[in-house]
């Protein structure tokens, strides 16, 4: 194993632990919102639910909503949070790979990446919606903007290009393994 490889592999092994803590945080969040939702709902308390979370920061505007109102919000919370959760898992996978086969430029990682950048895409496009739904549901009006989250749209299209570049790799390290 060269100098390289050893960087390659060491980096890897980092951002793999780093990404196995993401992951079990955004897991352990989505497992406590729902908790949250079990013992309110068995309780009943619809206000103490609501003023255990502060749903918006806009306090003093923000009527107490009821309970079919908060689990669907909370529902969307955990539908996001576990979203990035597979996000991290993938990463996690392409990370912990490469730190034990030394290199980056395989097709099944650019899959994995392409994989990733669809589901940045479907987050931005997901909490778009989910916002606007909130509002609706918090608010009680028929009239609805959707936010266009444009730095969720660029990111996504950033990692599909990485994915490309990566693809491009590969190619030139099949070629590489062929002539040698």
């Amino acid at each position: 194993m060269n100098i390289t490889q050893q960087k390659i592999s060491k980096t890897s092994k980092l951002v793999s632990n780093i990404l196995r803590a993401g992951l079990i945080f955004s897991i352990g969040v989505a497992i406590l919102f729902m908790l949250g939702i079990i013992f309110f709902i068995a309780k009943g308390d619809v206000f103490s639910l609501y003023e255990t979370f502060k749903i918006s920061a806009i306090e003093s505007h923000m009527p107490t909503p009821t309970i079919s109102t908060l689990i669907t919000l909370f529902s969307f919370a955990i539908i996001t949070l576990l979203m990035i959760a597979k996000m991290l898992h993938i990463l996690y996978r392409i990370f912990s790979d490469i730190a034990i086969t030394y290199t980056p430029f395989k097709t099944e990682y650019v899959n994995r990446i392409k994989h990733v950048a669809f589901l940045a895409l479907l987050i931005c496009i997901i909490g778009n919606v989910f916002e606007a739904i909130g509002e609706t549901l918090l608010y009680s009006t028929n009239i609805t903007t959707i936010n266009i989250n444009f730095i969720g749209f660029v990111q996504a299209l950033v990692i599909y290009c990485i994915a490309h570049i990566f693809e491009y790799g590969c190619q030139l390290q099949q070629q590489s393994d062929e002539t040698l």
